[in-house]
């Protein structure tokens, strides 16, 4: 946020001049507090958003991540097709307005490329409009009533050829049997042969749980998709019925690059040592794992590792000792992350740390406390210190970072 010696916005033209001052060097959600704050004149939210350039930033792809409906409602009503002209991508949520919504029936977006709906009820027609063939990416995620049907990826397929990146998440109220209905997975195959270009697939298991071997094969082995580069399937591996779609299939996949894993029994392990190339791999490891762990050791050198540890890192009924000789183990790994409910092991961590020579983002967030970590130890082991205090921007969501 702004500091204490600057003031809000007001309707002084005077006070609106010196913030556009330093609307450029803020982050993008504080410029949406500005704006927010001088929504009710119109001269200085086209200003703001000029200046600022937020459209053309490549970092931040979105408007913000709570868009602000004065800022839309506002460029719909000025007309100001020169800003449209420079929006990359529209970002939608729960809480957004139908003026928000409705900035796309107001103004022509010529460079419109990437769309994010989060549990947003806009209807079918309005859902048509936003899909239009320069779309690169699209995520959608899906909560209550808001579950689009075979039709919705039917007609991704036939509007978005050029489509790299395809996020498909429930927020966890969807029907599990939403993915079972009838034409709901040959619709996803089709999708698959019809985007070619797609490079990036990250599916819930509400509906991957349903696929046959014949999908998986064809994600896995690309047939059809001769640019597919990265995997991703969060809590897909949770489900035993999906596992044993998978491990049956012959052979390796050397074309996957980048998975996502919610499993740490053997039969997931198995599945990990068919790919022998994964270079960024994210495990969520639950309660136990022992024996998950013998089952990645061919990933020791792997130039990108992440673990997402959603509960505790203590794979119970591994002992510290085994805990702290698995870690060290990858001397390659360009970026860890620890994600954690409870105790952390803190010889492991300053293991990795010591052991990890190559070792260039190193974080640690919390959805609790920094349970053990005492931050004078952290001065005692500087290769760690830098590391936690260096990376804070990789962190996101919910988690707290504590140095």
């Amino acid at each position: 946020m702004l500091s204490s010696n600057h003031h809000p916005p007001s309707t002084s033209r005077h006070v609106m001049s010196h913030t556009i001052k330093v609307v450029p060097q803020l982050p993008a959600e504080v410029v949406g507090n500005i704006v927010e704050q001088g929504a009710e004149d119109r001269h200085f939210l086209c200003q703001a958003l000029e200046v600022n350039k937020v459209w053309a930033d490549a970092a931040q792809r979105v408007l913000w991540r709570r868009p602000q409906s004065a800022f839309l409602s506002s460029l719909a009503r000025s007309r100001r097709q020169d800003l449209a002209n420079k929006i990359r991508c529209l970002s939608f949520h729960q809480h957004s307005t139908v003026a928000e919504v409705k900035v796309y029936d107001k103004l022509s977006l010529p460079n419109f490329r990437a769309l994010e709906l989060e549990k947003v009820q806009i209807g079918y027609q309005r859902f048509v409009k936003f899909v239009q063939a320069g779309l690169r990416e699209m995520k959608l995620v899906l909560g209550g009533g808001a579950s689009p049907r075979q039709s919705i990826l039917s007609l991704i397929q036939d509007r978005c050829p050029h489509l790299q990146k395809l996020v498909i998440r429930s927020d966890g109220r969807l029907s599990p049997n939403w993915g079972a209905q009838a034409g709901v997975a040959l619709a996803f195959q089709n999708l698959l042969f019809g985007c070619s270009e797609l490079r990036h697939i990250e599916v819930g298991s509400f509906i991957a749980r349903h696929f046959d071997s014949s999908i998986f094969r064809q994600i896995f082995l690309r047939e059809g998709l001769d640019l597919l580069e990265e995997l991703y399937l969060p809590d897909l591996l949770l489900h035993e019925a999906v596992l044993s779609n998978i491990a049956p299939l012959p052979g390796q996949f050397p074309h996957v690059m980048e998975i996502s894993l919610a499993c740490n029994s053997a039969t997931a392990a198995t599945m990990i040592s068919k790919m022998p190339n994964v270079r960024r791999l994210t495990l969520h490891i639950l309660d136990g794992g022992k024996d998950f762990l013998p089952g990645l050791a061919h990933l020791t050198d792997v130039k990108d590792l992440k673990h997402e540890f959603q509960h505790t890192l203590t794979l119970s009924p591994t002992s510290d000792a085994e805990q702290v000789a698995f870690f060290s183990g990858f001397t390659k790994l360009k970026e860890l992350v620890f994600m954690f409910q409870g105790q952390l092991s803190v010889p492991a961590m300053f293991a990795l740390a010591r052991g990890s020579s190559d070792l260039g983002g190193f974080a640690i967030c919390s959805y609790a406390d920094f349970y053990g970590i005492n931050p004078a130890n952290l001065h005692d082991n500087p290769p760690l210190y830098a590391l936690v205090t260096r990376n804070i921007d990789v962190l996101h969501g919910p988690c707290s970072t504590h140095a």
